[in-house]
């Protein structure tokens, strides 16, 4: 399976398929198996599929979370599709993002209708869905869970093809509870200065978000 986290910073701990009430560990060499998802859900059906990724995680520091972002938005968040990757080795899930407030935006390149408003769109690698009767779900374990309508701060960058992805797969979204942020992720995911964010307003975390940017 070629699912290995771009990320320099972070490396796969171990991949986990999990099949009924089974359970087989694998390496990230024999992870990358030959078999696609649509033939692993032919080959297991009908027991349903669990494939998980973790890393040896690395505290993230918030700067470059601010200077790589092309856009920072408060905003909600809904799950639109997921589907498989062009090679079927992997799931994506499209998040619709519904801003509440922009942080911070840089000058994005796509093509927009004057007068109308841009439509966001989250992707992130995983998610569930059926393959060939076969309910398969890959889950990164260390990646932020994004509730349906949950109300959250996430730090994009565009793609090419006008949608966006997390800045940090692992640290690229906060989550805002009664108006305060809260750190989504495992606290070894985050470094001191990254920490001291939560609890926060949102006019607080703007506040820093210019302080980082200089503006």
């Amino acid at each position: 399976m070629r699912i290995l986290t771009r990320e320099a910073a972070m490396s796969i701990k171990k991949l986990v398929y999990v099949v009924g009430a089974s359970c087989l560990i694998l390496s990230p060499r024999v992870a990358e198996a030959k078999e696609t998802l649509v033939e692993l859900a032919k080959r297991l059906a009908p027991q349903p599929v669990l494939i998980e990724k973790q890393r040896e995680l690395v505290p993230s520091a918030f700067e470059p979370m601010v200077s790589d972002a092309d856009l920072i938005v408060h905003a909600t968040v809904k799950p639109i599709r997921t589907y498989l990757s062009d090679d079927k080795f992997e799931l994506f899930t499209d998040y619709a993002v519904t801003p509440l407030r922009t942080l911070y935006q840089r000058n994005v390149r796509s093509a927009r209708v004057p007068g109308a408003a841009a439509p966001i769109v989250l992707t992130v690698w995983g998610g569930r869905t059926q393959i060939e009767g076969v309910e398969v779900e890959l889950r990164d374990k260390d990646a932020p869970r994004l509730e349906d309508d949950s109300e959250v701060v996430l730090y994009l960058r565009e793609q090419p093809n006008g949608f966006y992805r997390l800045v940090s797969d692992v640290t690229g979204a906060l989550g805002v509870k009664a108006g305060k942020v809260t750190l989504l992720n495992n606290e070894h995911a985050y470094d001191t200065g990254f920490q001291g964010l939560s609890g926060l307003t949102i006019d607080q975390l703007d506040s820093e978000v210019g302080r980082r940017l200089k503006r």
